[in-house]
Order: structure tokens, then sequence, then C-alpha cells
């Protein structure tokens, strides 16, 4: 069993030696994708009562279609979101073994939970525009990763690992708008952290030496 392992490390060593002379670590360099950046809600001040009659009125010309995707985006955030009073605090929880019972195994891409909160005003096209009463108190929650870089994982070039947020969830929400009456907007939230291994090849770009 040690000679084969031996054998292994061996061929993954050679391996790694073969590709960094066809194409050196020095004189390259790896970059990792962007992820989605998640635009929060910004709440704004705002003067004046709620729009509530002619949020009411815009409800009541809207066809058959708009109205079922009204009620159906209002079924989704009450089964998937909460409502608020005051904003709390991320949710950090200490890093745990993923099994009480084989203490062995660890997370590798540790999370915690954040929230995406919906205002009762917020700035869109250039005015001020309401969230509807269905959604503003009301906060969804997201998984934010701890670490960039997976834990415990180990790679060779040209392969590398990282943490990434995926199982995105769309949430569909609407405002009400002076000038634009109503709108549906959607804002796409992660639910996990995984470790992704990802090739870098695509990304190797070559540096630039001074003259």
């Amino acid at each position: 069993m040690r000679l084969y392992v031996t054998f292994c490390l061996a061929i993954i060593g050679v391996f790694a030696a073969d590709i960094q002379k066809s194409a050196p670590i020095s004189s390259q360099r790896c970059f990792q994708p962007l992820e989605r950046k998640i635009q929060e809600l910004v709440e704004v001040r705002h003067t004046g009562i709620y729009p509530t009659a002619a949020i009411k009125r815009t409800m009541s010309k809207s066809t058959s279609t708009q109205k079922l995707q009204l009620q159906k985006a209002i079924a989704f955030g009450n089964s998937y979101c909460e409502r608020y009073r005051i904003r709390t605090a991320d949710v950090k929880p200490i890093a745990k073994p993923v099994s009480t019972k084989l203490n062995f195994w660890s997370n590798t891409c540790p999370s915690y939970t954040r929230y995406y909160y919906f205002p009762r005003a917020v700035r869109y096209g250039g005015q001020t525009c309401w969230v509807l009463s269905n959604w503003y108190n009301l906060r969804c929650k997201q998984t934010a990763c701890i670490y960039r870089s997976c834990s415990g994982v180990y790679t060779f070039w040209p392969w590398m690992t990282a943490c990434r947020h995926t199982s995105y969830k769309a949430h569909y929400y609407y405002i009400w708008c002076p000038r634009f009456g109503l709108v549906r907007r959607y804002v796409r939230l992660p639910q996990c952290c995984s470790c992704m291994k990802l090739l870098c090849r695509p990304w190797v770009q070559p540096i630039s030496k001074a003259g």
C-alpha cells in the first residue's frame, strides 16, 4: 500500500512538472472568475403617506397574467422569507464538524446566514418608488461563504479550488413608481456555499515584464 501511494505521488509530481515546463507559473498568473455581486436595496427617506389607493388602482387595471404573477410572487415571499421589526446582524456560527460521530470530517466551505432586506421605499429610475406592502419589512435568507479558499483541499496546477456561492434562488418582488406604475423586479440569492474545482488555464494571462 505504501509503495502504491509513493508511485501515485511520483506520477502526480511528473505531471505537475510537465505542466510547469509548458506554462511556467513564474511568467503567468491564474485569475479566479468573479462572482455575481448582489445589489442590496437601499432605503430612501420619503415624505408623505404610503400611496395605498394609487397602488390599488394600478393593480385593478392589471391584466390577468400580471395579477397571477403578483399572486405567485407574494406566495413565494411568504413561504421563504420572514417579517422583521429591526435589522439584525448576520448569523455567523462557529465552524464545527459536519458529523459528531466522525470528527475527522470537516466542512471545506463553512458559511453563515445573511439577510436581504426589503425596505419601504427605494430609488429607481431617478425617482422614489414604494415597495408593495407584501414585501416591505420582509427579509430573505441568503448564504455567504466565510472563506474564499476551500479548507483542507489541495490541488496541483493548473487546477485550483475556491468556495463559491451556489444554488441561487430567484425572489420576485414589486415596487410602485409614480411614472412607471407597478414594476416587477427580482433578486437571486445564494442558498449554499460549495467547494468548487476550477481549471486555471482559461484564465491564465501573461505578466508583462518591465522593459
